[in-house]
């Protein structure tokens, strides 16, 4: 009779205390086998569990899990938490969203087809399956919103692969907080800590924190550590009652060697807070912890600590310079004419007032340069393009004849080219031509035809036609054509002559 009152006794005491359990499956996928391997989410897992262990949770720790052992672990957690008051799994590697449905990835995964991912990854579900027999709370937390490196073997016609995970909408008491909204990439971090681990490493054992103000910390804590290009979200619904991971009357959890008198709650809060931040070169959260706890003896150990970061931090580089205005157009011809008369291209008067002159010496100076301008005005591109070029000299005259250029613009020549529907001119086009080598230009308003008298190298000169109806560049045709010959160049005919 003994015997069964104690084996009652101790099955009693045994439920009970399964009852008010909190457990913690925490898993990291660092070692990737078939794709490059992530540098944070083994130091997350085990940085999160011995935080979660410090508030009193029974954790289980798995790092680079197979498919298999994925699924072992999920399913062994499964009967851990059945019962249990708080259950949590933490997961960081990399998840995929196939057909709105979201897969967390073990380390052997292939994926070399979308219909690989239903047989090799692990479904969400699974993992809220897991977490199912909590009474209190049920929490599922996915850092695995990474730009996924899977997707450009899984093809096109898979949706979304690479821009995170999708919506979730989880039963009634479960949270499932993910890294980055919807649709939307985690940040891997360039420290230890993935920016999602570090707000959750921050927050996770303040002492007093509702459970919903928790995750706005982390949130608003992520998004200042990745300029708000990263935005954690929480799906599912909790029932009205507070939640707290560590109330305040919660006693320090502490080592053996460790071992104080029992403290009042504010000890024990601000205790719990400098254990968070201790090791943190995280200056805000310093500031924070003085902030809140301004009477705690760490005070002084915070502030050495603040002081140091200050102190060891780069300096800063000294702001850009302001961009300079942009230049007038008057001012970008005093600059082209000042370019060319140092050049001694002989520009004319540096006055702002483009002419032949001006033109001819840029012409020349383009020839000397071997630049391939194709206009003879001057406009920021072309200014950049001579300064490039700086030290060219412009080559001395040549000896040089006198051509006439007569240019026919036919309605049946190439392209059904219609001069009806040009904008602003009825008819005919406006010709211009342009001797591109020395800078010679005439203009003939509403016509087909039209003449240019200038002086050139006997090697024959490059001309260029256009109609000045649509702002002054609409190509008819350019080319070169040499003395005695008639040249075809895009719709229009050049007889090209002695004068």
């Amino acid at each position: 009779m003994k015997t069964l009152v104690l084996c009652l006794l101790l099955w009693f005491a045994t439920a009970g205390n399964a009852f008010s359990a909190k457990v913690a499956l925490v898993i990291g996928n660092s070692a990737y086998a078939n794709v490059s391997s992530l540098s944070n989410p083994s130091n997350d897992a085990a940085d999160l569990g011995a935080a979660l262990e410090r508030i009193g949770f029974d954790v289980t720790l798995a790092r680079d899990l197979d498919y298999d052992g994925m699924r072992a672990a999920l399913q062994d957690f499964s009967v851990t938490s059945d019962g249990a008051e708080m259950a949590l799994v933490y997961f960081a590697g990399h998840g995929i969203e196939i057909d709105r449905q979201n897969y967390l990835v073990p380390v052997d995964a292939k994926l070399l087809t979308d219909h690989a991912v239903r047989f090799e990854a692990i479904p969400i579900d699974l993992v809220e399956a897991a977490v199912a027999g909590a009474t209190e709370l049920r929490m599922v937390l996915i850092d695995a919103c990474r730009n996924n490196p899977f997707a450009a073997r899984l093809g096109i016609e898979t949706r979304a692969l690479a821009r995170g995970l999708g919506d979730i909408e989880p039963a009634g008491g479960t949270l499932v907080a993910y890294a980055a909204k919807a649709g939307t990439v985690a940040l891997d971090g360039a420290g230890r800590n993935s920016p999602f681990a570090k707000g959750l490493l921050r927050y996770i054992e303040q002492p007093g924190l509702e459970i919903s103000l928790l995750f706005r910390r982390v949130r608003d804590a992520v998004m200042a550590e990745t300029d708000n290009r990263q935005e954690p979200f929480v799906y599912g619904s909790l029932p009205g009652d507070e939640i707290f991971l560590v109330p305040t009357s919660q006693v320090a959890v502490l080592t053996p060697d460790a071992v104080q008198p029992v403290q009042s709650d504010a000890r024990i809060a601000d205790e719990l807070a400098w254990r968070a931040i201790a090791e943190s070169g995280d200056a805000a959260a310093l500031q924070e912890f003085l902030f809140a706890y301004p009477d705690s003896p760490y005070v002084r150990e915070a502030i050495n600590r603040l002081r140091a970061l200050v102190a060891n931090a780069p300096a800063l580089s000294p702001p850009p310079p302001a961009p300079a205005a942009p230049l007038s157009d008057r001012e970008i011809i005093l600059k082209t004419q000042q370019f060319l008369a140092a050049a001694q291209c002989d520009p004319g008067p540096v006055d702002g007032q483009w002419g032949p002159r001006s033109r001819s010496a840029l012409a020349n100076f383009a020839r000397t340069a071997a630049m391939a301008l194709g206009r003879l005005e001057p406009d920021r591109t072309i200014l950049a393009a001579l300064e490039s070029k700086s030290g060219v000299v412009c080559a001395k005259a040549v000896a040089s004849v006198c051509y006439l250029a007569s240019v026919t613009v036919n309605l049946r020549t190439g392209l059904n080219r219609d001069w009806d529907l040009e904008p602003g001119n009825a008819v005919k086009p406006d010709i211009r031509i342009s001797e591109l080598t020395t800078g010679a230009q005439a203009d003939c308003a509403n016509s087909f035809q039209c003449a240019l008298r200038f002086t050139a190298p006997e090697s024959g000169a490059r001309l260029s036609i256009v109609d000045t109806d649509i702002d002054a560049a609409d190509p008819i045709g350019s080319g070169t054509c040499l003395p005695g010959r008639i040249c075809q160049l895009g719709l229009a005919r050049v007889s090209m002559n002695r004068c």
